[in-house]
């Protein structure tokens, strides 16, 4: 609401952006205004959609007062492909109600202000469906890009390497407007003047790519026991500088648990795949300015 009330400022339609000194370039396009709705969303939807990392960790954290619908198929006859899909509407759903339709509640207060008030707002009651329905498809394509994207990684091989390069890539395109936008950003394209029609088969394509990222999910959710190499006692061998106090054994024992969870790898990819991006998007642009100089 508050943000609706706020936004003839940004776009330049309210009083204080009336003086001759403001110039259009202090101001937001509508283009501008749609781009920061779609784009924090799409990623925060892709921090939110990474299912198929979550199977076999919510198997293992289950506890007698939690029942996740993940670790379903390690007690139930259902298959982990039908588990993730339904994780996948659950989440999709959830975050519509939740989220989205709070967000478009907040707005519609914010325009009948208008009728009661001296505030005005630069938004029309026709413009509210609209955004609600493109806010839809970008949340259900960020976490179905996330869902197949973690699907991959846990592929192995060179499905684990060939992910986070495509994301980089795509990431890169983006933020250098090498290819429109609404080609990436589906709900983008879906607020449109012209591209109401894209909404329905957006969604169908999302839930459709969801489905096929819930199909590479294995069945491996059964504990095996398998061997590990000694690596507490090495560990605690090369941290003599720490004395023999209680200190050595935790760093010890904490490195032993960071190694053996794999957290590292993720750790690693989830930091470095938003600092190559743009780290490559400054090289562009430099190359650029340094040729065209």
């Amino acid at each position: 609401m508050v943000a609706t009330i706020g936004l003839q400022f940004l776009v330049g339609e309210g009083a204080s952006q009336g003086a001759d000194s403001i110039s259009d370039a202090q101001t937001f396009s509508w283009d501008e205004m749609r781009l920061a709705l779609h784009f924090p969303l799409l990623l925060f939807s892709l921090g939110m959609g990474s299912f198929a990392f979550l199977g076999r960790e919510r198997v293992l954290a289950r506890t007698g007062t939690k029942n996740y619908l993940l670790a379903s198929p390690a007690l139930q006859p259902l298959t982990n492909p039908t588990a993730h899909f339904a994780y996948y509407m659950k989440d999709l759903s959830y975050y519509v109600l939740l989220i989205l339709t709070p967000v478009i509640s907040g707005m519609l207060v914010g325009i009948s202000l208008e009728y009661f008030t001296n505030v005005s707002t630069p938004l029309e009651y026709s413009s509210i469906p609209r955004t609600w329905v493109a806010m839809i498809v970008t949340l259900a394509q960020g976490l179905a890009f996330s869902f197949i994207a973690s699907s991959l990684w846990l592929l192995g091989g060179w499905f684990s390497k060939f992910t986070p390069v495509l994301v980089i890539a795509l990431g890169t395109i983006l933020g250098l407007g090498l290819v429109d936008r609404e080609y990436i950003l589906w709900g983008l394209a879906t607020q449109q003047p012209d591209g109401l029609l894209l909404a329905l088969p957006a969604l169908i394509a999302s839930i459709f790519v969801a489905w096929c990222a819930s199909q590479l999910v294995r069945d491996d959710f059964e504990i095996k026991v398998t061997s590990k190499k000694e690596i507490f006692l090495p560990a605690y061998d090369r941290l003599q500088f720490l004395g023999k106090g209680t200190l050595r054994l935790l760093v010890a024992k904490e490195a032993v648990d960071l190694i053996r969870s794999g957290s590292l790898k993720k750790m690693i990819v989830s930091y470095s795949v938003p600092l190559i991006v743009l780290l490559m998007m400054a090289v562009s642009r430099f190359c650029r300015s340094t040729y065209s100089d």
